[in-house]
């Protein structure tokens, strides 16, 4: 039985999370529009220091998750029944929403005239961005989720966390040196080399078991959040104040790295890899934002303003995933309106911009909680 007390600034963490995974999806077609070759702008730059100051976001679900769900016994039936239908059922609703909505929004303006013309349209769609970019999470919990109780009683078998320390010391070691290998799930084949005609073909078959093993490879965050919980839970409080700082001057030297990589990388050609999510400075980064929040809360007993933030935080947290599912939907609505980045001064229309789409994908998500029925929607 799982006796561990909510841990607040989790959802902190959370909502930080969600909110930079809105800024990245802001700030890309910043460098993507702005970029000249020999001559990055102003506006590049700026749309390369937030989608560095962002490369948690992803990684931090991913160790919240592990910090949240390693350590616990789990029955197996129970725990796919409850975690799969969760993510499930909300991804069904809302691939229907994304059918309907591209069905609208896409340009040219797509022309289905039967069911089969429906069909055939939807595959085109899933072949070419899996319905939604953003998308690829899902497919990826969907694969990581059932691994998690196995893994957990190996955990449990492991009193002192040697064998994890070792998993975690390899994994890193494959990052750094297999990323860009012939050998890592990465090198495999692309998506554009997948059509519906060769999904089932060798090259077809290959491109699947990649992302399979590349997804795989995400478990390590899992594993990493779940460690370093252990840790931090076990820390004094004077020792966590010392390593906060720490993690502070690490956290701004990976936005740093990351930043000046990527410029230099694209000086020819636009060259986004150093800001991929399995890259081992984003680990770096993940790691030390989830120890500069460690210990932190937002008192219930003190000001009326504390008690609103945390009570708006709180909901945020749990609205989550939902807010997920649905944000590239605000906005590409906003994209159709002309209102993306260039409304202003990037430096000040990505933070608005997100705070926005994470607020009106906030209060919709909110309100379909509040159908009967609805959080099985919105998971």
């Amino acid at each position: 039985m799982d006796t561990r007390k909510h841990i607040d600034h989790y959802d902190t963490l959370r909502v930080m999370a969600m909110v930079a995974v809105v800024a990245i999806h802001i700030a890309t077609p910043t460098l993507k529009m702005a970029f000249k070759a020999g001559n990055l702008s102003a506006d590049w730059y700026t749309g390369d220091i937030y989608l560095a100051l962002t490369r948690f976001a992803v990684t931090m679900f991913l160790m919240l998750t592990g910090a949240t769900m390693l350590g616990r016994e789990h029955k197996y039936k129970d725990f796919i029944k409850k975690r799969l239908t969760r993510i499930f059922v909300p991804f069904l609703v809302f691939s229907v929403g994304y059918i309907v909505f591209k069905l609208h929004f896409d340009r040219p303006q797509p022309h289905v005239e039967d069911l089969n013309g429906l069909l055939g349209w939807v595959g085109d769609k899933y072949m070419e961005c899996g319905l939604s970019q953003h998308f690829w999470y899902v497919y990826m919990l969907l694969v990581l989720y059932p691994i998690i109780p196995p893994v957990q009683r190996l955990i449990s078998m492991d009193k002192r966390h040697r064998g994890l320390d070792i998993v975690l010391g390899v994994w890193a070691v494959y990052l750094v040196l297999f990323h860009s290998s012939p050998l890592s799930p990465f090198a495999l084949p692309t998506p554009e080399a997948i059509s519906k005609s060769n999904i089932l073909t060798t090259t077809g078959l290959i491109y699947f078991g990649s992302r399979i093993g590349t997804y795989l490879t995400f478990f390590g965050y899992m594993l990493l959040g779940y460690r370093l919980s252990t840790l931090l839970n076990d820390m004094e409080k004077r020792d966590l104040r010392k390593w906060k700082v720490i993690a502070a001057v690490v956290y701004a030297a990976s936005v740093a790295f990351c930043a000046t990589v990527c410029a230099r990388m694209s000086l020819g050609k636009l060259n986004m890899a150093a800001l991929g999510y399995m890259h081992i400075n984003t680990m770096v980064q993940t790691i030390a934002v989830f120890v500069m929040v460690a210990g932190t809360e937002i008192s219930q007993t003190q000001s009326k303003a504390s008690r609103i933030t945390r009570n708006i935080r709180n909901s945020i947290s749990e609205c989550s995933y939902g807010i997920y599912l649905l944000h590239i939907m605000v906005i590409s609505v906003l994209w159709s309106m002309k209102i993306y980045w260039k409304i202003c001064a990037p430096a000040i229309s990505i933070p608005l911009l997100t705070l926005g789409v994470t607020l009106v994908s906030w209060v919709i998500i909110y309100a379909i909680r509040k159908i009967p029925g609805g959080k099985y929607i919105t998971g």
